[in-house]
C-alpha cells in the first residue's frame, strides 16, 4: 500500500499537483481503505466498527500532522526534494500509525489473541 501511494504521489506531483495537496488527497483515500484492511486482516478485530473507526481516524490524523509538518519543515523551509522527504515520511508515519493502531485502536484484538497457560 505504501509503495502504491508513493508512486501515485510521485506521479501526480510530477504532473504539477503540490506535494502537500497530493499527500493530503492520497492520505484521505488511504485511511478509508486501510481501515477495512487493518480491521479484517491485520488485527482481526470484530468489535464495534463506529467506535473503532473514530479511534482509527484520530491515530491517522496524528500521522497526517506528522507527515504534513515534516513536508513543511524539510521541503518548504529547508528546500529538500519533496520526493525524498515523502519517501522518508512514509517510513516514519507507517511506524507511528502501526504502534497507534496496535496499542490504542485494536488493543482488544491484541489482548484476546494472547494465550495463557494455567
Amino acid at each position: 500500500m505504501n509503495s502504491a501511494g508513493y508512486l501515485l504521489f510521485a506521479g501526480v506531483t510530477t504532473l504539477g499537483l503540490s506535494p502537500k495537496l497530493a499527500m493530503t488527497s492520497i492520505y484521505a483515500c488511504g485511511v478509508l481503505l486501510n481501515f477495512w484492511l487493518s480491521k479484517k486482516w491485520v488485527f482481526r478485530h470484530d468489535g464495534m466498527w463506529s467506535r473503532t473507526f473514530l479511534a482509527y481516524v484520530l491515530v491517522y490524523l496524528g500521522g497526517y500532522i506528522v507527515n504534513y509538518a515534516l513536508i513543511v519543515l524539510f521541503v518548504d523551509n529547508i528546500g529538500w526534494n519533496y520526493l525524498v522527504v515523502q519517501a522518508i515520511c512514509i517510513g516514519i508515519v507507517a511506524g507511528f500509525i502501526f504502534i497507534g493502531l496496535k496499542f490504542l485502536v485494536f488493543r482488544s484484538a491484541l489482548r484476546d489473541s494472547h494465550v495463557t497457560l494455567s
